[in-house]
């Protein structure tokens, strides 16, 4: 009966020594197919900015198109410049008085805005630019106001001086500079503005300690800290899912710990960065970017927070680069940080970093694949070949 089944049907003995093969070796394969694949590294390249009349220059921010703001610092008493690099050409945005400027935010439009020295402020007022020009957004009645964000809807968030000498947090919309209170303190500064119009920053919530808030359909909510109500923290960014990163408190030390705020929860990012962290920038994936205090004789070192892991920018750049990075001040959608760092030769300058993803080579999983497959080849060539 068996000679006839060979006889009628040979696939059936060839299919039974295939099975038999490969049910001894299923535990191995099952093994390594469930073994998760290595996943694909991202890492960086660097682009200097370089300065606009020599000293050091840091950038403050960075839109989806890889447009960055921020100030080239010429020091020895001369005037700072605020820059947009745009292109591969690094420019100045002028001032509005001739005197020093900072460029703190850019939008998708390309709309910046920032702060600019004007006569009679100590400090300088609120500015806008787009098409080449750049606008006064005056103050709350005080000396001195600064726009540090905007959105695509070209709505602005600062802080402005009062006529009473406190300065509270501001939204700029329709040529008009709306004061948002505070937290029951007398000072208060507006950091960033999402593009559903939720403002993040922070308030002094009594004469001692001052905490971060999320400001929305005209209520600011105090985002507490990571260690209680006697603590201070303060928040830098939010991105448009409402999510917002900054500094915390933590415990009696005094230093800082970075913080992702997220569902209602302040999550402490931080732990793992040393002595004291600060978070700046935060992409709608939930990537966060900032900078860590490491101790005398390491400084400060920029951070990659993503997926739940942080990472030093460090380890993501080519070391033979000579960069070291000391913060990542801001990330947009498609990975680009503007960052800050040093190199014998350039000295401190603001960088573009790019990521590249590199795939790693098929795991064993693949490769056993492949060997079964060929295995399974190798067997039929045989049988056929017996047959001819």
């Amino acid at each position: 009966m068996q000679a006839e089944q060979l006889a009628v049907f040979p696939w059936d003995w060839h299919w039974r020594q295939i099975m038999g093969i490969t049910r001894s070796i299923a535990p191995l394969v099952l093994s390594l197919l469930l073994t998760p694949l290595a996943r694909a590294e991202v890492r960086y390249t660097i682009t200097p900015l370089g300065t606009i009349a020599g000293g050091y220059s840091m950038p403050f921010g960075i839109n989806e198109s890889g447009q960055v703001v921020g100030t080239s610092f010429s020091g020895d008493g001369q005037p700072d410049f605020g820059f947009l690099y745009s292109q591969g050409v690094l420019a100045s945005l002028g001032s509005l008085a001739g005197g020093s400027t900072h460029a703190m935010d850019i939008n998708n439009p390309g709309q910046v805005v920032g702060y600019s020295a004007v006569p009679g402020a100590s400090l300088g007022h609120a500015f806008l630019y787009a098409n080449g020009t750049m606008r006064d957004l005056g103050t709350l009645g005080g000396p001195n106001s600064n726009a540090n964000g905007i959105n695509d809807a070209g709505l602005v968030v600062g802080q402005a001086d009062l006529a009473n000498g406190d300065s509270h947090a501001f939204l700029y919309s329709q040529g008009r500079m709306q004061d948002l209170g505070t937290l029951g303190g007398g000072t208060s500064t507006a950091s960033s503005i999402n593009n559903a119009g939720q403002i993040a920053g922070s308030s002094a919530i009594d004469p001692t300690f001052t905490h971060a808030f999320l400001y929305q359909d005209g209520v600011m909510t105090d985002l507490g800290t990571l260690s209680g109500r006697d603590n201070y923290s303060s928040a830098a960014s939010v991105n448009n899912l409402g999510q917002v990163v900054g500094s915390s408190g933590f415990e009696e030390s005094a230093f800082s710990h970075a913080f992702l705020y997220s569902n209602g929860v302040m999550t402490d990012i931080g732990v793992s960065l040393g002595l004291s962290s600060d978070a700046f920038g935060i992409n709608d994936f939930g990537q966060v970017v900032g900078r860590s205090f490491n101790g005398p004789g390491v400084g400060l070192l920029g951070f990659l927070y993503a997926d739940g892991v942080v990472m030093d920018l460090n380890s993501l750049i080519d070391p033979a680069s000579g960069w070291t990075i000391y913060e990542g001040s801001d990330i947009n959608n498609n990975g680009q940080i503007a960052a800050y760092g040093f190199k014998a030769g350039y000295g401190t300058q603001a960088l573009l970093l790019d990521p590249v993803t590199t795939v790693p080579e098929p795991g064993g999983a693949g490769m056993l694949v492949a060997g079964l497959g060929a295995l399974g080849m190798v067997r039929r060539r045989k049988w056929f070949a017996n047959e001819s």
